[in-house]
């Protein structure tokens, strides 16, 4: 069973021909064919229960969640996108699986969340088929259809002064049918400006399951050559890598950051995009959705606080023997224990409206002008944030807003001039938390806005009570106060706390909670203080507010050697 497993491994990873694995393995040609096809449709048997699993409602609305936070698109439930998979030509077949592009294949359709995981997968639809028709014809169109997909009923988009409700929706390219659970870009012709604001929103929100096929592409070299199966056993073999591809995201989390996109465009390209097809007109209540999402797009306060990231994975050593790993722990029948993937989660659940007079020491973080993050002044010129805030950002891009109440208004704005980031930050793990960035000008004595104390690295732990403050949303995928928020939380024991995260919490990371309360999306950088001193800095954690998943902080003790050095 071992030896089927890694046959399997190594056709997906590299890409190696039967004949090649025939002479590695001495096994058959039509052997390794069959050894292939079978592993793979065990393999998805086992996993996708687990890793593939139709969400639930609350599932759904962690999704949607997520998808706010990374992309700021809200009430989007995924990004939908169809593949072709270059396969040879079955016997008899005609011109059923011969494309647009030439050559023939099947078709990989998907739906990917904001962190490039799939949703739901199809494939083996004919490659001349278009991703309108593909869908259409597709169990995940008609389970949407008749409410099958326990998709959360419609709910207020965040800022939105009406406060009415708009339905959960996902993401398609113009090829996609209009629905009022999927939106596409208007037609090409004749755009208005806000019609333009609103394609770019959306395509660029696509960009997770763009992401996802690159990622996959990386991993997986057998989809950068033809696949000589049939149909039937090619289906089984996409599906395998679809699961494997779900597992190492959840289970590893590990990403690269890609500010030029070009990469995971390289890798999303490798798999050609099906064939796009006119569609009639519109329905009119999905039209008219459309149009309600374009008028909340121009909103300034629901502007792009900057350009997103996407993520790709490159393949290694370290990938294959995870893989094999995985497949070897399953053919010995151990059960996996999985732990959460760390989330920057930074928002106030449970807490109250608060005056700057208050905390006068919290700030907000800024990026092109809208709210990022907090964060807290330490000296006349100098902000302490968390590493995760900015570590995309270029110091020209940034600002904070001080002396104010409201994160979009009043107060004083000063630009950021440099930025110094912990070296020993990271983002895989999200230890050492850190930033310190220095302002262009000083704050003025006469301002409200004034430094707050570091705790000492001496500190001893245990048994605190802290306050935590920030502009984050109320909850997990809600919408974001314009008033300060603050929250009572207490101390999680070190060893309890790592316990509900698997291990997964440094010397650099400290655990506050109190039962229904918690920081947001929107907090992350914000102070965590104890009297009137600083102890940690918002960092990650599971959601936000569940009980059995403590807000996590970067730790301020261990870390005042690198926050003093750059004072």
């Amino acid at each position: 069973m071992l030896k089927q497993n890694l046959i399997l491994l190594l056709f997906l990873a590299t890409g190696m021909t039967f004949t090649a694995l025939h002479f590695e393995f001495y096994r058959g040609i039509s052997t390794i064919s069959s050894i292939i096809a079978d592993t793979a449709e065990k393999l998805w048997i086992v996993l996708q229960p687990q890793y593939m699993a139709l969400p639930t409602v609350e599932q759904w609305k962690e999704i949607s969640a997520r998808y706010y936070e990374l992309w700021n698109m809200p009430n989007c439930l995924g990004s939908l996108d169809g593949k072709h998979i270059r396969i040879k030509c079955p016997k008899k077949s005609g011109s059923s699986y011969y494309n647009y592009k030439g050559y023939f294949s099947i078709v990989l359709m998907a739906s990917a969340d904001a962190d490039g995981i799939f949703t739901f997968v199809s494939v083996g639809d004919y490659g001349r088929n278009s991703d309108g028709r593909v869908i259409k014809s597709s169990g995940f169109f008609r389970a949407l259809t008749e409410n099958k997909l326990n998709i959360p009923p419609p709910t207020a988009l965040p800022n939105d002064e009406n406060n009415s409700t708009f339905p959960m929706f996902f993401i398609g390219d113009e090829a996609f049918p209009l629905h009022k659970n999927i939106m596409r870009p208007y037609p090409r012709r004749t755009l208005t400006n806000s019609k333009r604001i609103c394609n770019y929103r959306l395509s660029r929100a696509r960009k997770s399951v763009e992401c996802a096929f690159g990622m996959l592409v990386s991993k997986f070299r057998i989809f950068e050559t033809q696949i000589d199966c049939k149909p039937d056993k090619v289906t089984h073999i996409v599906k395998a890598a679809c699961i494997l591809h779900n597992y190492v995201r959840k289970n590893d989390g590990r990403f690269l950051h890609v500010n030029n996109e070009q990469d995971v465009d390289a890798a999303y390209n490798a798999l050609p995009s099906l064939q796009q097809e006119l569609h009639g007109r519109q329905p009119t209540t999905a039209s008219s959705l459309r149009d309600r999402l374009c008028v909340y797009f121009v909103k300034p306060e629901n502007a792009l606080p900057s350009h997103n990231l996407c993520w790709i994975r490159t393949i290694s050593t370290m990938f294959r023997l995870l893989l094999l790993l995985t497949v070897v722990t399953l053919a010995a029948g151990v059960r996996l224990q999985l732990g959460p993937t760390p989330r920057l989660d930074g928002k106030i659940v449970g807490g109250k409206p608060v005056k700057i007079e208050e905390y006068p020491y919290q700030v907000s973080l800024q990026r092109y002008g809208s709210h990022v993050c907090g964060g807290s002044i330490l000296g006349p010129n100098k902000i302490l944030t968390a590493a995760h805030c900015i570590s995309s950002s270029s110091a020209s891009s940034l600002s904070i807003r001080h002396s104010s109440t409201y994160r979009g208004s009043e107060g004083v704005v000063i630009k950021v001039a440099s930025i110094a980031q912990n070296p020993a930050y990271n983002p895989f793990t999200t230890s050492d938390d850190v930033s310190v960035l220095t302002l262009a000008e000083s704050i003025k004595d006469s301002d409200i806005g004034k430094p707050i104390a570091m705790v000492e690295a001496t500190a001893a732990e245990g048994g605190r009570a802290a306050v935590c403050t920030g502009w984050g949303t109320l909850s997990s995928g809600g919408s974001s106060p314009l008033q300060l928020q603050a929250v009572d939380v207490e101390e999680v024991d070190r060893k309890e706390c790592n316990k509900s995260y698997d291990g997964r919490i440094t010397d650099t990371m400290i655990c506050f909670a109190s039962p229904g309360k918690d920081s947001c999306q929107g907090d992350s950088g914000g102070p965590l203080v104890v009297g009137d001193k600083q102890v940690g800095i918002v960092s990650w954690g599971r959601g936000c507010a569940r009980p059995d998943y403590p807000g996590v902080y970067a730790h301020v003790a261990p870390l005042r050697k690198f926050i003093d050095k750059n004072l």
